[in-house]
C-alpha cells in the first residue's frame, strides 16, 4: 500500500505521470508504437494538480509555451529561413467530420440517382425508346420541365456537396505549411490529394493579426489579406504570430499607412476625372461566365420555340425561357459595358452610374463609416458607408436609405473594408468615422448604459448585468 509520503513527488526528482502515480506501468512506452501521437503526449506529461493542468492545445498552464509550441507544431529552423507545419487535431473535429460524412453518405446517392435519371431520361428522349419495360416514349412536353429541373437541383446539389467534402478533408487531413524567407513568406493549405498555394513579398507584409469573429490568423498585405491558417489553438496561433513577428521584425503596433484593396482600382473615366470602380479583371471573367450561360438559355428557348407547332402546350414554358435569357441577356451586358464609378473629388464624393458613354449621377457624399451589422445569422457583417451631409445618425433602423449608400461590405473581418474607408479619406480630404474599434464600441457602450441608468432602478440593473458584455472584456 502506498503512503502519501510514496505517492508525493520528490524536490528535485521527475514529477510522475498519472500512470505511475495510479501504480500502472507507463502506457506510453507499452503501447507506443499503436497510439496516436497527441495521446502519447498527454499520458507523458498530464499531471493531476488542477494549478498544472493543460489546456486542450497540450500547453501546460505555468510553463514556457514556446518548448511546449515546437513540440506540438513542426517548427524547423534552418538557413534559408523558418518553416512551421500545423495539423488538424483535437478530438472535436471527428465528431464533425462524423456528422459531414453521413451527410456525404446522402449526398452521393441523391447525386448518383439524378445523374442517373438524367442520363437515362437524355438517352431516351433522343433515340425515341421508352425509358424503362412498360413505359411509352418520352415526349417534349414531359421531358422539358423534368429536366430543367433536375439540371438545376444537380448543379446546386453538387456546389453543396464540392463544399462539403473539402471541409471532410479538411477536417481529417488538414496540414498547414507556413515558410518565412528572405523574399517574403508562403502559405501551403492541403488536404487529402487537393492543395493550394499562395505568396506574399516580404516587402508587401503589413501585419499579422486574428479575426475577431472566427479567430483564423491572418497576414494583412498591399492588396488585401490572406488566411495563413485556422488549425491550431488559438494559443498555438499566439505562438505563430510571435515567430512571424520577430522572423519579418513587425513591431505590434505600427502606425500602417492606408492603401488601396485589391478589388478595387483608380482609373480615369471617359470625361478625364479619376473614378473608383471594381477590380476590371475579375468583372471581365464574371461577365464571360453570364454570357455563357446567357447563351445556353437562349438555345433551349430557340428550340422550344421552334418546337412550338408540334407541342403547342410549350408555351407557358417558352415565355419562362424567354424571360431568364433575356435577364441573362441583360446582365452579361451590364457587367461589360456597365458599372459604378465613384468620382474622387476634394471633400466629396460622388457615385455614378455608365453605360457605354452615357452616365447617371446617383448620390453625393461628403463624409464615410465603418459598421459593424449584428442582423445576420451567420455572425456579423462589416459595412462601409458612404453619408450624404446632414444625414441622421447612424442607428438600428437607419443603416442605408436616401442619405447613405454602401460601398463595400465583408463578413469575419473589418480589416479590409477599413483600409479602402481610410484610402478613400485621405484621397478625397473627407470624415471617416470607423465604429467597429474597441475605443468606438467602448463609447456605444457606456452611452447605452447612460441610457439605462436614466430609466430607472431596472435600468440600472440592466446596466451592471451588462458590465460582463463590455467591448474588449
Amino acid at each position: 500500500m502506498q503512503t502519501d509520503a510514496m505517492r508525493r513527488p520528490q524536490v528535485g526528482s521527475p514529477e510522475p505521470t498519472i500512470s505511475e502515480m495510479a501504480g500502472l506501468p507507463s502506457l506510453s512506452n507499452d503501447l507506443g508504437p499503436v497510439l496516436p501521437r497527441r495521446i502519447r503526449f498527454w499520458l507523458r506529461n498530464a499531471r493531476r494538480l488542477p494549478s498544472e493542468a493543460y489546456t486542450l492545445s497540450g500547453v501546460k498552464r505555468g510553463i514556457d509555451p514556446q518548448s511546449t509550441f515546437e513540440r506540438l507544431m513542426k517548427v524547423n529552423r534552418a538557413p534559408e529561413g523558418l518553416e512551421v507545419t500545423i495539423s488538424s487535431s483535437g478530438f472535436g473535429r471527428f465528431i464533425t467530420a462524423a456528422f459531414i460524412g453521413v451527410w456525404l453518405l446522402f449526398w452521393t446517392a441523391g447525386e448518383g440517382f439524378a445523374i442517373w435519371m438524367l442520363v437515362k431520361g437524355i438517352w431516351a428522349f433522343l433515340t425515341g425508346k421508352p425509358p424503362g419495360p412498360g413505359r411509352g416514349p418520352i415526349s417534349l412536353d414531359g421531358a422539358l420541365p423534368v429536366g430543367l429541373f433536375l439540371l438545376l437541383w444537380l448543379s446546386l446539389w453538387t456546389f453543396g456537396g464540392f463544399f462539403a467534402g473539402r471541409q471532410f478533408l479538411r477536417l481529417l487531413f488538414g496540414k498547414d505549411i507556413i515558410r518565412a524567407h528572405a523574399e517574403g513568406l508562403d502559405i501551403v493549405h492541403s488536404f487529402g490529394l487537393f492543395r493550394s498555394h499562395k505568396s506574399v513579398a516580404r516587402e508587401d507584409i503589413r501585419r499579422f493579426y486574428h479575426q475577431p469573429r472566427k479567430g483564423a490568423f491572418c497576414v494583412e498585405a498591399d492588396r488585401g489579406t490572406i488566411e495563413v491558417t485556422q488549425l491550431g489553438s488559438p494559443g498555438d496561433r499566439d505562438e505563430l504570430e510571435k515567430l512571424l513577428r520577430t522572423e519579418f521584425m513587425l513591431r505590434e503596433e505600427t502606425a500602417l499607412h492606408a492603401v488601396l484593396p485589391g478589388d478595387w482600382r483608380e482609373v480615369p473615366s471617359a470625361e478625364g476625372e479619376s473614378v473608383l470602380v471594381k477590380n476590371p479583371e475579375m468583372r471581365s471573367k464574371q461577365s464571360l461566365v453570364m454570357w455563357i450561360i446567357c447563351l445556353l438559355v437562349a438555345a433551349v428557348t430557340l428550340y422550344v420555340v421552334a418546337s412550338l407547332p408540334e407541342h403547342p402546350g410549350l408555351w407557358a414554358y417558352a415565355l419562362i425561357l424567354a424571360a431568364l435569357a433575356a435577364g441573362a441577356a441583360y446582365g452579361a451586358a451590364w457587367l461589360t459595358f456597365g458599372r459604378n464609378e465613384w468620382i474622387l473629388r476634394t471633400g466629396q464624393l460622388v457615385l455614378q452610374r455608365r453605360f457605354r458613354q452615357r452616365r447617371t449621377f446617383r448620390f453625393e457624399a461628403v463624409s464615410l463609416e465603418l459598421y459593424e451589422d449584428n442582423s445576420g445569422d451567420s455572425g456579423p457583417s462589416y459595412a462601409l458607408n458612404a453619408v450624404a451631409a446632414n444625414a441622421p445618425p447612424l442607428s438600428v433602423s437607419v443603416k442605408t436609405g436616401k442619405q447613405r449608400r454602401r460601398i463595400w461590405a465583408r463578413g469575419s473581418d473589418p480589416t479590409e473594408p477599413r483600409n479602402l474607408g481610410r484610402w478613400l479619406s485621405e484621397r478625397c480630404q473627407i470624415p471617416f468615422d470607423d465604429q467597429t474599434t474597441i475605443e468606438a464600441k467602448e463609447k456605444q457602450f457606456e452611452a447605452w448604459k447612460t441610457k439605462l441608468a436614466s430609466a430607472g432602478p431596472l435600468g440600472k440593473a440592466v446596466g451592471r448585468w451588462m458590465e460582463h458584455m463590455r467591448p474588449g472584456s
